[in-house]
């Protein structure tokens, strides 16, 4: 096997790892419903998702010991742009549910 062929597999592994490590620290997340039937959208309350990694600043579960410099080394130091979701729900929004019902 080539030098630049085993480059590359070790690259796309780094690379999968690093984004899968990446995803799993602690996040925020936004989700926009988007209701079909009356074309309105509902921002729900953005939550906070604590991750049980030990290499992640924020975790609760990161050592009390792991101080600078080494914890700017080894451990996560901020947080990701937050997941973001718009799920489209093939219904009426709460609202204009609550309106139907009432009339």
């Amino acid at each position: 096997m080539s030098f630049n062929f085993l480059f590359a597999i070790q690259h796309r592994i780094c690379t999968f790892v690093f984004s899968c490590h990446c995803f799993m620290m602690c996040r925020r997340r936004q989700v926009r419903n988007v209701y079909l039937q009356c074309g309105h959208a509902v921002n729900l309350p953005e939550i906070y998702i604590r991750c049980e990694e030990s290499n992640c600043k924020f975790s609760i579960f990161h050592p009390a010991s792991c101080k600078a410099p080494a914890c700017l080394r080894t451990c996560w130091q901020y947080h990701r742009y937050p997941e973001q979701y718009s799920p489209h729900i093939d219904s009426y929004c709460p609202s204009c549910s609550s309106y139907q019902q009432s009339r």
